[in-house]
């Protein structure tokens, strides 16, 4: 049975976290009104260093609430009543995380219940927000009395702080903080522990239509970052005096030791089926009674009930971080005690491994874009080093040598360099033996696939007008740890070269899979972007802009490619995901967010933006919106790549691979431009657009072929003599059908 290796640091994510699960596994808290539930014990998916990419919602509401990490927050550890329990740090300076679909918690009632801790005493920091300037709500600390709550709402500015809500603790020890908003009498409390210390009637809530939610931070952009941990926290839309008081159990706890008497098991271990190596597996036990309760876990001997202690397996939560073959029929079991005295002992959970007796097989082999001699070959499973880097292992049947071959973007994907460039021919065929998997299975004999070679009829792009070419495969400097960047060059060659000498924060060199296989793309994190050189030199009357990228479609408000004021690409900020391409006359601001510019999640796409007086907009090179008779003026402008201005705003959440800008409108650059991005990044079966232009229809295709026309869908098609892409084509008074022929 073969295990996905894209999910290996997940597995490693879920791995950290269980090891610290709660010390009393408490009944859940009820789902009724539940919108967002995040807890540090469940749900955080982060790097093998501990560091978080995303903090996944728990509540099972329509609509996932996932935070997509800012910075680098971390996953680390405190020591409650109940013991240790997992919590998400921040740093005060630039984490947090951006949730998911925002306008679902523009709730007009509300209960916010937070375990939380501050570092240091601090002005100025937010818990949980949704807010826009002048809307919305925030829960934090004070912004003029350190160590005080504040429970803002607003319009008008409304912030409650009370003075028996002061929280701040040396040692940093969490507390449980309930916020609740009744829209009926608009009725405001704050609760530190289960004591209200403050109540406001008569408030009131509005949201802006830009209101977006935060953990950790005050906005998007960041601002009145907390500098604490949080553990757990839930919003519910109102809640009952039943499920307040359920809500309030669970979490006194599960975090601040309201067990009591003998001490009961009311969690038994399961039994669990996992394969062998690639997977760890945990097994957890629950319980309530006084503490402190001991636990220690048990492991039989041969499958027999003979049962001996696991050393230093004295959690709730007991894992082998890789399972082997030896594993397989084992019981666990956990026993606990406590002072009153008594002592409880768990049911038997069972061990299954599932052994994996199957070779690894070749998926593809894709030669590199523009490195001729460089092969990425991809296996269905992760391949072992030892024998997937012996350059001797592979073999192609048009007489160049393998001369290295390195482990690439996982551990189920390899890089071979070759002594000389591979060209296209009736079949470059590659041939691999010996190598195995990580469980030393070893391929078929001579196993073999035919390597996919990119067309090059378009590289590189027109150069004629070219004002900037950032690319991800050339031209990215980074730090010594080869991922954060320093730098990107500018490979225009236009007088005034526009490299992104600057950066805020860090933009990270990563790799991204396209239709032509994985190429390198910078991905940013909601914080980061690079500030062009010469940025007066984009103060263009006329201009046409290429991006391939891809975003989180759950986040308004992020740029590609900006000069503002003046010009800006990107998201919407009022849309999440759907394409905007803005401009201001010096005194309008003219936004075109056509409904077919809607991208998927992280799905790499071909954008293009073209103004000359009329703006247009195309996706995959199909025109989907159109403006005209518009003028752009460009006032204390700044040409920034992944936000909006110098000092950032509207930060990029997503990839890019490649930028061109132009300082021309013309349908055959367009066709030329689209053409090479599609055959880099895109190319498989030939793709067809068509678009109105006046009163014609204009035919632009890529990945190669010939337009041929019929009268009928049906047929019969014939070759368009001499016809080039972008083809115009006037109407005939008669039905017309195309299609491109390889």
């Amino acid at each position: 049975m073969k295990t996905n290796t894209n999910i290996i640091v997940l597995l490693a994510s879920m791995l950290f976290n269980l090891f610290f699960l709660q010390a009393a596994r408490a009944v859940e808290p009820p789902n009724a009104g539940l919108k967002l539930w995040l807890k540090a014990d469940t749900g955080l998916i982060t790097n093998v260093d501990g560091t978080a990419n995303a903090w996944a919602d728990q509540a099972g509401s329509a609509l996932n609430h996932d935070g997509t990490a800012v910075g680098s927050p971390t996953l680390g550890t405190y020591n409650f009543v109940n013991g240790p329990h997992p919590v998400v740090n921040f740093d005060g300076l630039s984490t947090g995380f951006t949730l998911l679909n925002d306008a679902d918690l523009r709730l007009t009632d509300m209960t916010i219940y937070i375990v939380v801790s501050e570092a240091a005493s601090s002005y100025s920091r937010v818990f949980v927000s949704n807010y826009q300037p002048g809307t919305g709500w925030a829960l934090g600390i004070s912004d003029g009395a350190a160590d005080y709550v504040k429970w803002y709402t607003a319009p008008p500015d409304d912030s409650m702080e009370p003075g028996g809500a002061s929280v701040f603790n040396p040692d940093g020890t969490p507390y449980l903080l309930t916020a609740t908003y009744a829209s009926a009498g608009g009725v405001k409390q704050l609760f530190v522990g289960t004591n209200v210390v403050g109540s406001k009637t008569g408030v009131v809530l509005a949201y802006g239509s830009d209101t977006h939610a935060n953990v950790g931070q005050l906005t998007d952009a960041g601002g009145q970052r907390m500098n604490g941990s949080i553990a757990e926290l839930l919003i519910y839309s109102g809640v009952s005096d039943s499920q307040d008081a359920q809500v309030w159990a669970y979490l006194n706890e599960k975090y601040f030791g309201m067990g009591s008497g003998p001490v009961v098991i009311n969690h038994q271990p399961v039994s669990q089926s996992v394969n062998e190596i690639i997977q760890p597996v945990t097994f957890e036990v629950g319980f309530n009674g006084a503490p402190p309760v001991s636990i220690q876990w048990y492991k039989n001997l041969g499958g027999t009930n003979t049962f001996q202690p696991i050393p230093n397996a004295t959690n709730t939560a007991y894992t082998i971080p890789s399972v082997a073959r030896a594993d397989q029929g084992s019981l666990f079991q956990a026993r606990l005690s406590n002072s009153v005295p008594s002592s409880a002992i768990s049911s038997n959970a069972v061990l299954t491994v599932i052994v994996d007796n199957t070779p690894p097989t070749l998926v593809s082999a894709r030669r590199a874009y523009l490195e001729p001699t460089q092969v990425s070959v991809s296996f269905d499973e992760a391949v072992s080093p030892a024998t997937a880097t012996v350059a001797t292992n592979y073999s192609i049947n048009n007489g160049l040598t393998v001369l290295q071959a390195t482990m690439g973007l996982n551990a189920s994907n390899v890089v071979l360099r070759f002594n000389a460039g591979i060209a296209a021919m009736s079949a470059p065929t590659l041939t691999v033996n010996h190598v195995t998997d990580l469980l030393g299975n070893s391929i078929a004999n001579n196993s073999q696939v035919i390597v996919s070679v990119p067309a090059s009829s378009a590289l590189p792009p027109v150069n004629s007008d070219l004002v900037l070419w950032l690319a991800a495969d050339k031209g990215v400097s980074t730090k010594p740890d080869g991922h954060s960047a320093t730098n990107w060059t500018d490979l225009s060659g236009a007088p005034l070269e526009h490299s992104g000498a600057d950066t805020q924060g860090s933009p990270q060199l990563a790799v991204a899979n396209f239709n032509t296989g994985p190429n390198p793309v910078v991905r940013f994190d909601g914080t980061s972007g690079f500030i062009l050189d010469n940025p007066a030199d984009f103060n263009l009357n006329q201009f046409s802009v290429y991006v391939v990228g891809s975003v989180n479609n759950g986040v308004a408000s992020s740029e590609f490619i900006a000069n503002w004021a003046g010009l800006a690409f990107g998201i919407s900020d009022g849309v999440p995901g759907r394409v905007k391409f803005v401009t201001f006359d010096g005194t309008t601001v003219h936004s075109m967010e056509p409904v077919g510019a809607s991208l998927g999640n992280h799905v790499p796409t071909q954008l293009t933006g073209t103004f000359d007086g009329n703006k247009k907009l195309y996706v995959n090179g199909t025109l989907v919106g159109s403006e005209t008779n518009l003028t752009v003026s460009y006032s204390s402008t700044f040409t920034v790549v992944g936000m909006l201005f110098f000092g950032g705003a509207q930060f990029l959440v997503g990839d890019i691979a490649e930028i061109l800008v132009y300082s021309k409108v013309d349908d055959a650059q367009r066709a030329s431009v689209e053409n090479y991005l599609y055959q880099k990044y895109f190319a498989g079966a030939p793709t067809l657009a068509i678009a109105r232009s006046g009163g014609n229809v204009v035919l632009t295709w890529w990945g190669g072929g010939v337009l041929q026309s019929a009268p009928a869908v049906t047929g019969p098609f014939t070759d368009i003599p001499g016809s080039t892409s972008p083809y115009t084509n006037a109407p005939s008074g008669t039905a017309q059908f195309f299609r491109i022929a390889q």
